[in-house]
């Protein structure tokens, strides 16, 4: 099977590019064929399928974003809405070579889904793994304010200004209109999807309250099999407690540090950055 592989970064960046790398290499052992489409960048892996690849643009202001070429104001919100570009360069990739199926990880802001009718045309079917909560949340974490948030439940997308749930009022702006457009009025999720891959019951769940009506798979993220396992001895054996994460409020680093506190005959261990 030959399978269109779709992730803004074709480096390692984040969790869902781990899982995207994790993907590929499982599927390549299974003798099936991986094409990626993403953005350009330096620091890519390299690909035979680069040339086809969209230009480069970042909204944040991270450590290790790359300066954008003329790229600002109305042009940055243009291509959250439409990524013109993006779809030009797959419906490229798509005329050389023909994917059984189309399998998006996190494209959102950057490619947008200028890519869906792009891949309905060419009769692809497109499945989706959700890696967080882009589909239902403006700010994609359902959480505001130091506390979960689920204001924008339907379609009330002006709250992500409202709140500044982006931090900035015109990122939180840009991801209001982008939410109205591509859901209240557009649909462009809704029709062109042919399942909605979830990591976790709870999300899907939270698809379903939240409205959506297309398929839902549970899938839950996986890691590969060590090679060997050692079996440690008892005097080896330490109860302790693992945190692996951005090192960032929403992933609940502060309610680790808190446990830790309370717990202080138990280790902890924390990995990120």
């Amino acid at each position: 099977m030959r399978v269109l592989l779709v992730n803004k970064f074709w480096y390692p960046k984040g969790g869902s590019e781990r899982y995207a790398f994790l993907l590929k290499d499982l599927l390549e052992a299974a003798g099936h064929e991986v094409i990626p489409f993403a953005m350009l960048d330096e620091r890519n892996v390299a690909t035979p399928w680069a040339e086809y690849f969209t230009p480069h643009v970042d909204f944040w202001d991270a450590e290790d974003a790359v300066p954008n070429q003329a790229v600002h104001g109305l042009q940055k919100l243009m291509t959250v809405l439409w990524n013109r570009t993006a779809a030009e360069k797959l419906d490229a990739l798509l005329k050389e070579v023909k994917p059984d199926v189309a399998h998006l990880q996190n494209f959102a802001h950057q490619i947008s889904p200028s890519i869906l009718p792009v891949l309905a045309r060419h009769r692809v079917p497109i499945a989706w793994t959700l890696h967080d909560y882009k589909l239902l949340c403006p700010n994609y974490r359902m959480y505001t304010k130091g506390l979960p948030c689920e204001r924008c439940k339907g379609h009330s997308y002006a709250n992500a200004i409202r709140y500044n749930c982006m931090g900035t009022l015109g990122a939180s702006s840009g991801v209001a209109i982008e939410m109205y457009l591509h859901h209240a009025l557009t649909n462009v999720y809704g029709k062109h999807l042919d399942v909605v891959i979830a990591p976790s019951q709870f999300l899907a769940d939270k698809l379903r309250a939240w409205g959506w009506h297309g398929r839902v798979e549970v899938i839950p993220n996986f890691v590969p099999a060590p090679e060997a396992h050692r079996t440690a001895s008892p005097e080896e054996v330490t109860d302790r407690v693992l945190f692996v994460g951005r090192l960032t409020e929403e992933k609940g680093i502060a309610d680790v540090l808190a446990a830790a506190e309370r717990l202080p005959q138990v280790p902890f261990a924390i990995i990120g950055d």
